[in-house]
Parts: C-alpha cells; sequence; structure tokens
C-alpha cells in the first residue's frame, strides 16, 4: 500500500509540468503542413502500370478520388514532382497507406492501418489523412529564413 501512494503521488506531482509543454512540431508534420502535391502509387505498381494487384487497383482509384474531392493537395503523375508520396496496399486482412518524402521516397513520414480503410467512395484512411494534413498545417510552424 505504501508503495501505490509514493507512486501515486509522485505521478500527481509530474502532473503540472507535463500540462504545460506542448510538443514541438516535428519534420514530419512540417513537410505534411507544406506539402501542395502528391504522387500516389502501391507497391505493385501503378494505377496505370501493366502489373498492379486487383486490390491495389481499386485501393489507388478510391485514394485518387478521395484526394481530387478534398482539393487539398494537387496530384502528380511524376514522383519528382511531388512533396509526398502516398503509397497505399489493400489486403484480405487490411488496408493500409504510407506517407514518404517526395524527396527522399525511402523516408516514411506517417502511416495508417485498418480493415477496409481503402474501400467504398470515401474510404477511412484518406478521410484519416485529410485528417493529419489539416491537424498538421494548424499547429506546425513556418520555419522563418535566417538572416545572414
Amino acid at each position: 500500500m505504501a508503495r501505490f501512494a509514493v507512486v501515486l503521488s509522485l505521478l500527481v506531482a509530474a502532473v503540472p509540468f507535463t500540462l504545460g509543454k506542448t510538443s514541438k512540431p516535428t519534420a514530419a508534420s512540417y513537410l505534411l503542413s507544406s506539402a501542395r502535391s502528391v504522387y500516389i502509387t502501391s507497391p505493385s505498381g501503378d494505377e496505370f502500370g501493366m502489373f498492379p494487384m486487383p486490390e491495389d487497383k481499386e485501393a489507388l482509384v478510391a485514394m485518387r478520388g478521395a484526394i481530387a474531392n478534398s482539393q487539398q493537395l494537387r496530384m502528380v503523375y511524376a514522383k519528382e514532382k511531388a512533396d509526398i508520396i502516398v503509397v497505399v496496399s489493400s489486403r484480405a486482412r487490411r488496408d493500409a497507406i504510407r506517407v514518404l518524402d517526395g524527396q527522399t521516397p525511402t523516408k516514411c513520414i506517417w502511416h495508417l492501418a485498418e480493415k477496409n480503410g481503402l474501400r467504398g467512395t470515401d474510404p477511412p484512411l484518406a478521410k484519416a489523412l485529410e485528417a493529419e494534413l489539416e491537424n498538421a498545417r494548424n499547429t506546425a510552424t513556418r520555419l522563418e529564413p535566417t538572416e545572414k
């Protein structure tokens, strides 16, 4: 019982120190907040390529439709022109979305997976990405250029 009281008192004492702190924007939130163009693809290939899996092709179409409807990002058809790259995959157990840095395509900056997350005309994972973009734009601060 004494241990519980000590742990509880430590937790209560720590609360004021954690409530006042705000987290600094991360590089990922800054990148998401400044993103204006997106390239959408899948692990099995582009929608217009020769070998995308049928499930991935449906996910690509759903994500492209959701991005077009949201008007938050401009779709580009060359990876080199994209600020971010969205990789969608649809499998029997779960659908997934990964957002990669357009300048460093091997760097994943955000991801989410959900069962049936890329199905329908308004996929839940697309809504989650829109919410994350909006949140990043609301919280990230723009870095001011330093004067020399």
